[in-house]
C-alpha cells in the first residue's frame, strides 16, 4: 500500500508538471531521510508488519574516485530500495529495483539494520546515523551534524496505542 501511494504521488507530479519525472537531486541528508521514512511508516501504518523493511548504510566510490557513504531503506516484500531526493524543488521519497540501485552505486560495503536495531541505535546515539565510526568518517568530512532533536516522531516501533475516540 505504501509503495502504491509513492507511485501515485510521482504520477501526480508528472501530470502536474507535464514533464517526465526523471531529474532527481540528492538531499545530502540520506541518513536522516531513511530513518524518518521508517518512522513515517510506523506512525502512519501501525498495523503493518515492518519486518520487511531494512535500513541500510553503504560505502561506494564516487565519480571523484573517493569513498562516500549513503543510506536507504530496502523493502524485501517488493525488492525495492526507497530513498529521498529533490524533484522539481520538492523533497520526496522514490523507489528503485534493488538490482538497479546496487548496479548504479556498486557498493563496496553495507551495514544492515532491522527496524528495531535502527531504533535502538537512534535512541542510544541521539542522531540518525551513521552509527559506526568507519561510516561516520566518510560522512561530511567526519563531522556529524544532528538535525533536529535526533528523536523519531513516534519514538517506538511496533503496535502504537489505540487513540481514544470521544463521543
Amino acid at each position: 500500500m505504501l509503495l502504491r501511494n509513492i507511485e501515485r504521488q510521482n504520477q501526480m507530479l508528472e501530470e502536474k508538471t507535464n514533464q517526465p519525472n526523471n531529474v532527481l537531486s540528492p538531499t545530502f541528508s540520506c541518513f536522516d531521510d531513511s530513518l524518518e521514512f521508517i518512522d513515517y511508516v510506523a506512525c502512519e501504518y501501525p498495523q503493518d508488519d515492518l519486518s520487511m523493511l531494512t535500513l541500510v548504510h553503504g560505502i561506494f566510490t564516487g565519480d571523484d574516485q573517493k569513498p562516500h557513504t549513503h543510506a536507504w531503506v530496502e523493502d524485501s516484500s517488493t525488492e525495492t530500495a526507497i530513498f529521498a531526493g529533490i524533484l522539481r524543488g520538492t523533497k520526496m521519497y522514490m523507489f528503485a529495483r534493488l538490482s538497479d540501485y546496487y548496479d548504479k552505486y556498486k557498493f563496496t560495503e553495507t551495514k544492515r539494520y532491522t527496524v528495531q536495531e535502527a531504533l535502538r541505535a537512534n535512541l542510544a546515539s541521539g542522531h540518525f546515523g551513521p552509527w559506526e565510526a568507519k561510516y561516520a568518517a566518510l560522512c561530511g568530512n567526519g563531522e556529524r551534524t544532528v538535525v533536529g532533536s535526533g528523536e523519531m516522531r513516534c519514538g517506538t516501533i511496533g503496535p502504537l496505542p489505540k487513540k481514544e475516540v470521544k463521543q
